[in-house]
């Protein structure tokens, strides 16, 4: 190979990781807005609900129960976001390595500079990393909005359990089998990506 020609390689090469490099960084990036976008957006609203006078009003219920439906709709999308965006990360994580790989071809004293390589790269799904936290506090409060949107639907269908405590115990069950939901989710969906 020439020296221009292994020269146009290298240029190459170093352009494509450098984008690939970028993109992981974005992938990080928008972890972070798409979070911080959705505790704002759900916090603001509980704000706004908790400055209102509390009623008993049947419509009214419903239209609490269906806010508090939207939102844990709101909060899987979310959730499908982190998901997204964490395969992404793991996608360009891959193709930088296989780019190291190019190069540990080219000089095997490179692969003493790599810590991550394509097998020594972490899991897609990896509890106690950052993502996983993310993805933990967007189902937690998912799972508070699933609960009360039972809360407000129950009472909406009868108001004689307002002073029930078993509502909130049921409301609070499924609250929790909302958020093992969503986790069981994250896992899944990342998981299966690693086989991809």
């Amino acid at each position: 190979m020439s020296d221009k020609k292994k020269f146009e390689v290298e240029e190459i090469v170093a352009e494509e990781y450098q984008y690939i490099a970028q993109t992981a960084f974005q992938a990080n990036e928008d972890r972070a807005r798409v979070t911080t976008f959705y505790l704002v957006s759900v916090g603001s609203l509980f704000g706004a609900f908790l400055g209102t006078t509390p009623t008993t009003e049947k419509t009214t219920l419903w239209f609490f129960a269906g806010l508090f439906l939207f939102l844990s709709y709101f909060g899987i999308l979310t959730l499908r976001q982190l998901i997204q965006l964490r395969i992404s990360w793991f996608e360009s994580a891959r193709a930088m390595n296989q780019i190291k790989e190019f190069l540990i071809k080219q000089n095997k004293d490179l692969g003493k500079a790599f810590r991550w390589q394509s097998k020594t790269l972490p899991d897609p799904y990896k509890p106690k990393s950052i993502s996983y936290f993310l993805a933990q506090q967007v189902a937690m409060l998912g799972a508070v909005t699933f609960g009360a949107m039972i809360f407000y639907a129950t009472l909406a269908i009868n108001k004689n359990f307002q002073n029930d405590p078993l509502l909130l115990f049921g409301a609070g069950i499924g609250g929790i089998f909302f958020l093992i939901f969503q986790m069981m989710l994250y896992r899944k969906e990342l998981s299966a990506s690693k086989e991809e």
